[in-house]
């Protein structure tokens, strides 16, 4: 259950992190083409 637990929370933080980059991307390539 620990490693359960464990395991879900890195998944958790993957998905933040992963959407955090996917995130910056997009802000990159809204202002590159604004310009």
């Amino acid at each position: 259950m620990t490693v359960k637990l464990a395991c879900s929370d890195f998944v958790h933080s993957f998905l933040i992190f992963t959407f955090d980059v996917m995130g910056s991307y997009e802000m990159l390539l809204i202002s590159h083409y604004k310009r």
